[in-house]
């Protein structure tokens, strides 16, 4: 069993959506509604929490409502994103697209190649490289090395940060079918290509 409240916060970090009190009072009000429409707000089991009565609800009940405010909670990811929303869905519409030409190409391919066409092709683009000479593993550790004591002098990252980036370099190897067209595709894709604004913070200097 858990609390409406302390469900909503965590339906905000989810999204990387600013915990706060204007989110919050959005939330309420939606899962509010939802909850009484459903009749499970009315018979809620309560506690006691200091001089208050707190309902609970069942996490399986809040999550199968959450599925239903999905498109909700990408608005405000939009909103909050600072992108503009039309570019956001124009972009998000065109991935749709780009994916059904290949998808389509792709079967056309098929159908006007022999069968050991069509194997050799995907041979050719599913090939995995040898892995690197010992000298270049040598480099690229020395590199990520020098990069880390750079960063680690000038700048900082707190654990949102660090979560909102692994959140978004996640899309990088997202499916088709999670591309679509999805506009948190498209602004996770935007904060990669700015990480100096999302990702971490220049450290001040001491006084």
């Amino acid at each position: 069993m858990v609390t409406l409240n302390n469900f909503m916060i965590s339906e905000l970090r989810a999204f990387h959506l600013p915990v706060n009190k204007k989110n919050l009072a959005k939330l309420r009000n939606k899962y509010t509604k939802e909850l009484k429409a459903q009749q499970l707000w009315e018979n809620a089991q309560t506690e006691i929490r200091g001089k208050s009565k707190t309902k609970l609800f069942k996490q399986e009940d809040l999550q199968q409502i959450s599925r239903k405010f999905y498109k909700y909670m990408t608005n405000l990811v939009i909103q909050e994103s600072g992108f503009s929303k039309q570019e956001i869905l124009t972009e998000a519409k065109k991935n749709a697209q780009d994916i059904e030409d290949s998808q389509r190409d792709w079967i056309d391919f098929i159908n006007t190649h022999t069968q050991e066409e069509v194997y050799d092709y995907q041979n050719r683009y599913n090939y995995d490289p040898a892995p690197p000479a010992t000298e270049k593993q040598k480099r690229k550790g020395l590199n990520e090395l020098m990069l880390k004591a750079l960063f680690d002098k000038f700048f900082t990252m707190n654990d949102e940060q660090k979560e909102l980036f692994f959140n978004d370099l996640s899309t990088n190897y997202w499916d088709y079918e999670e591309v679509g067209d999805n506009p948190n595709f498209v602004i996770g894709q935007k904060r990669l290509k700015n990480p100096e604004k999302y990702y971490y913070s220049e450290k001040k200097e001491a006084d």
